[in-house]
């Protein structure tokens, strides 16, 4: 069988975890011949029209990737650039980019695949199921999973906050005819995987996806950590915050927090791994506070081996999450973790069993929940974490991929 995957990023570019989820998807499949279609910065003509290479990270196999350069005012890449106008008329450029459309139906025909699994399209555009619809002839006519990762159809910054979910920046008339517009560009693709109810909800909601059959399909994960050896049982605790460096990740919430627990736990440490608009105050903090680290974006590897060394993973994000990419990656290590009850992210921690929840932007609810957790029995939780990653393995997101496949052909 042969299997495309479409995502608007892959490695090396990376924005955030569903990048991560697109490669690791192409990954599973590794008993079919995989491709993909992703976009690339602007690097001269000759990228408008795109080229064939190959796509590898760590170890994993190498596979066949067609990259090209929308064209638009910008790439994706740099959106966080420009101003709220000019990202406004890119928006409407990208949701209906002809030469996208062409391309991506040019590759679909002349490859033929039975499988198609589209991630976020923002950044190729949302001509691409138009593409794929048209690449369908009567002798040929592939099945089309898409996975959602976020709102990034509902609402153009993707985000809802914790809040301010009436707001007028997420009520005003141009976010509806947004999201319509969207639901019309979409239709009804064969499949819709969503990794939560949550977001899945949210989406039906606004009456996407009305003829699609749904399933609930945790975004597999990959990591390379073979023992937790270099951890040392705590105490101390390390902690650990692994994201993007921006306000809506509540990561100037957790540094207030820090001050005060430091005081109490003074051979704690807190590891901040991430880039973003808020990294020279991220390193400001972690020269004036008590047993802060910043370490900047890290790979693959450098995760692992950082997760490896850590007892806790800390999510204050005031976002509405799906599914965050952090939480399977911290199980598969055996790390618990304390996080924002927000979003879906309490489909995947049960306080006191894998983790803890906390009430998202309370700081004396973030205090609370780290102070519990250097209090109780930390091989239990930890042993917890360990039962909870099955559900993010490359082979439990294969065999229910391919269960979903099989009912539809058969």
């Amino acid at each position: 069988m042969k299997i495309c995957v479409i995502s608007a990023i892959l490695p090396p570019y990376s924005r955030g975890g569903a990048e991560s989820v697109a490669f690791v998807s192409m990954q599973a499949f590794s008993e079919h011949e995989v491709f993909a279609i992703s976009a690339e910065p602007f690097g001269g003509w000759h990228s408008i029209w795109g080229r064939w290479g190959n796509l590898t990270r760590g170890k994993s196999r190498s596979l066949r990737v067609f990259r090209f350069a929308p064209i638009n005012l910008f790439a994706i890449f740099n959106i966080s650039k420009h101003n709220a106008i000019v990202r406004l008329l890119w928006h409407g450029l990208d949701m209906f980019n002809l030469h996208t459309y062409f391309v991506v139906r040019s590759i679909l025909k002349r490859e033929k695949p039975d499988l198609i699994l589209t991630h976020n399209l923002k950044g190729l555009g949302y001509t691409v199921p138009a593409a794929i619809q048209h690449s369908k002839n009567k002798t040929h006519r592939p099945l089309w999973f898409h996975t959602v990762h976020d709102l990034g159809a509902l609402h153009p910054t993707g985000l809802k906050i914790y809040g301010q979910e009436n707001s007028f920046t997420q009520k005003m008339l141009l976010v509806s005819v947004y999201a319509r517009l969207n639901a019309w560009l979409f239709g009804s693709p064969d499949v819709i995987i969503s990794p939560s109810e949550f977001l899945l909800k949210e989406y039906q909601d606004k009456g996407f996806f009305p003829k699609s059959k749904t399933a609930i399909i945790r975004n597999p994960v990959i990591s390379e950590i073979v023992s937790l050896s270099t951890k040392q049982p705590p105490p101390p605790f390390n902690f650990l915050y692994l994201g993007q460096m921006e306000v809506y990740k509540g990561v100037r919430l957790l540094l207030e927090v820090w001050k005060k627990f430091s005081a109490t736990h003074k051979d704690a440490e807190l590891v901040i791994a991430g880039d973003g608009s808020l990294k020279l105050e991220v390193e400001k903090a972690a020269k004036t506070l008590r047993n802060v680290r910043y370490v900047g974006f890290v790979d693959v590897v450098q995760k692992d081996e950082i997760l490896s060394a850590v007892h806790y993973l800390v999510l204050p994000s005031l976002a509405y999450e799906n599914s965050p990419t952090s939480i399977g990656e911290s199980f598969v290590a055996g790390v618990p973790v304390i996080a924002s009850r927000i979003g879906g992210i309490p489909e995947l921690i049960k306080s006191g069993v894998n983790g803890f929840l906390f009430t998202p932007a309370d700081l004396s609810a973030l205090l609370a929940a780290m102070e519990e957790a250097v209090s109780v029995d930390y091989r239990q939780l930890q042993e917890g974490a360990r039962k909870s990653a099955p559900i993010f393995s490359t082979e439990q997101y294969h065999d229910e991929v391919m269960k979903v496949y099989q009912s539809l052909i058969n």
